[in-house]
C-alpha cells in the first residue's frame, strides 16, 4: 500500500515539473513577445491590436499553467478543476502557436507542448491511480 502512494506521489511530482517547465516556456515567450518591437517599430508600446491579444493571452497562460503545476505539486484539494484548465490552456496554445507555424519553429515550439501534453497526461493518470486507491 505504501509503494503505490509512493508512486502515485512520484507522478505527481514528475507531472507537476513537466507543466511547470511548460509554464516557465511561456513565462519567456509571454517575455519576448511583450518586448519585440516588431515591423520596424521605434517603442514595444507601438503593436498592432493582434500583438496585445497574444501578449495579454500568453500573460494568463502562464499564470494559468503556473499555478496549475503548484497546484499539481502540493495536492491540496481534490478536483480536476485545474487539470481541465490547463489541458485547455495547452490546447488553445497549440492551435494559436504550433499550427500556424512552419519550418523549424514548428519543432521548437513543437516539443514544449509535447512536454505539457504529457505532464498533463501523467497528472490525469496519477489522479485516476489515487482516487482508485482511496476506493479500496
Amino acid at each position: 500500500m505504501g509503494d503505490k502512494s509512493r508512486a502515485n506521489l512520484i507522478l505527481h511530482n514528475i507531472s507537476g515539473i513537466l507543466v511547470g517547465l511548460y509554464g516557465l516556456a511561456l513565462l519567456i515567450l509571454f517575455l519576448f513577445t511583450f518586448f519585440w518591437n516588431n515591423k520596424g517599430a521605434t517603442s514595444i508600446w507601438e503593436k498592432s491590436y493582434v500583438d496585445w491579444l497574444l501578449v495579454i493571452w500568453l500573460a494568463i497562460a502562464a499564470i494559468t499553467v503556473l499555478y496549475g503545476a503548484v497546484y499539481c505539486l502540493s495536492k491540496k484539494t481534490k478536483t480536476h478543476l485545474p487539470l481541465l484548465v490547463v489541458s485547455v490552456v495547452i490546447l488553445v496554445n497549440v492551435i494559436l502557436l504550433v499550427a500556424r507555424s512552419s519550418g523549424e519553429a514548428v519543432m521548437y515550439l513543437g516539443v514544449s507542448h509535447l512536454i505539457a501534453g504529457l505532464g498533463s497526461v501523467l497528472w490525469l493518470a496519477a489522479d485516476y491511480f489515487e482516487r482508485k486507491q482511496n476506493k479500496k
